[in-house]
């Protein structure tokens, strides 16, 4: 299971659609109806719309309280905190992008505990484009 927010902005639905076809149970968290259609036409089997309800409980409910083996992480500030919460032991944090923000430099205790088990790779476009050659 794996949980990816947004799922309907370019990276999300590519991200979508690759781990539904691994197999991947996929939950996906957005801001409108609209894009709630479009992540649950390209592969999200869930659909949170995070601004009326909370996101983790409703992890927590889909997944029966196992919560999430890997959590992709666009929006950054205002969902970092929530993404963490939605991640199971051993399971890998992804912070991809920071739509809302980047994530705090301080992090609290409980954060800290969190982060000792997750990746954040923080790429940038000329980390991929800086060179000719390939």
């Amino acid at each position: 299971m794996l949980i990816s927010w947004p799922p309907a902005g370019g990276i999300g639905l590519l991200a979508c659609q690759w781990a539904r076809a691994l197999g991947a149970h996929v939950i996906g968290t957005v801001g409108s109806k609209a894009k709630a259609d479009l992540a649950l036409a390209n592969g999200c089997d869930h659909v949170i719309l995070y601004n009326e309800e909370d996101f983790v409980a409703r992890v927590k409910q889909i997944s029966r309280n196992e919560l999430c083996d890997v959590v992709y992480d666009g929006v950054g500030k205002s969902t970092f905190p929530g993404s963490l919460s939605c991640l199971k032991p051993r399971g890998m944090f992804v912070s991809f992008g920071n739509a809302s923000g980047p994530v705090p430099a301080v992090l609290d205790r409980r954060t800290q505990q969190f982060m000792v088990r997750c990746l954040r790779p923080r790429p940038k476009l000329n980390d991929y484009v800086g060179k000719r050659s390939i």
